[in-house]
């Protein structure tokens, strides 16, 4: 068990500190979209803040149209707060 864990603390940590990247989880969906699986890849530092800002916690893609619509929904309903406060 030791050897297991000294493994994946060469490939997970030690490695990417050296090589000068990190190591993410992206979400595939396979052909018939009902099944999904994970795969490990290699992010480089230079695009480890776009690869966050574009993928959640679990390596699935975000969509822009979805966070684009409901930041402005969030907007309209402060817009509509500060209207009422102030009236």
């Amino acid at each position: 068990m030791a050897v297991c864990a000294i493994y994946y603390a060469v490939w997970i940590y030690v490695l990417p500190h050296y090589g000068k990247y990190r190591i993410r989880q992206e979400l595939v969906a396979l052909d018939d979209e009902t099944a999904k699986v994970h795969r490990l890849v290699k992010i480089p530092l230079a695009e480890l803040d776009s690869w966050d800002a574009e993928h959640d916690v679990l390596g699935q893609k975000l969509e822009r149209s979805r966070t684009s619509e409901s930041a402005s929904e969030n907007d309209g309903h402060l817009e509509e707060e500060e209207a009422k406060k102030d009236a």
